[in-house]
């Protein structure tokens, strides 16, 4: 051992290269890989472990990293695998370090809502505060829209 040899690199720093796969990564891509049927969620998943590479690429260089907005929409039918794409994509955030924890928290609007006026802001604080360092998943997000029977102009959160 001698101190010469030891120096201190950027990769070191930052971290390796988010398109050189580590093992957990892996099986997470291989999870969502097995999936038949979600061949625009592994497109995403590719661009965005591509778009991770080239900001990691840009780091690097001392350039500004890319911004990489991290929100999705799970769209579908019930029973066509929302929640455990949500589930993997947590995962895969994880592993590229965008999390601290890859949890999923699964919430219906109701949660949301509060009985009284301010409730809803209470309840809507708290939540996303359990959320942080994790993926909240908002089950029926439409119904966070107005509320017909309060009339077409009426805010849900109260």
């Amino acid at each position: 051992f001698s101190m010469d040899q030891m120096s201190l690199m950027t990769k070191d720093v930052i971290g390796g290269d988010p398109r050189m796969t580590n093992e957990k990564l892996q099986r997470v891509l291989d999870s969502i890989n097995e999936k038949i049927g979600w061949k625009r969620v592994k497109d995403r998943v590719k661009e965005l472990i591509d778009l991770c590479g080239k900001s990691y690429d840009r780091e690097l260089l001392g350039k500004p990293q890319l911004d990489i907005f991290l929100n999705r929409m799970f769209l579908g039918n019930p029973g066509t695998g929302k929640t455990s794409c949500a589930k993997l994509y947590g995962a895969l955030l994880k592993e590229l370090g965008f999390l601290s924890n890859g949890e999923v928290i699964v919430k219906t609007a109701s949660d949301f809502i509060g009985g009284h006026i301010g409730e809803s802001q209470t309840k809507t604080v708290e939540i996303l505060k359990n959320a942080k360092g994790k993926v909240l998943v908002i089950d029926e997000a439409y119904a966070l829209g107005a509320d017909s029977s309060l009339g077409s102009s009426a805010n849900a959160y109260g």
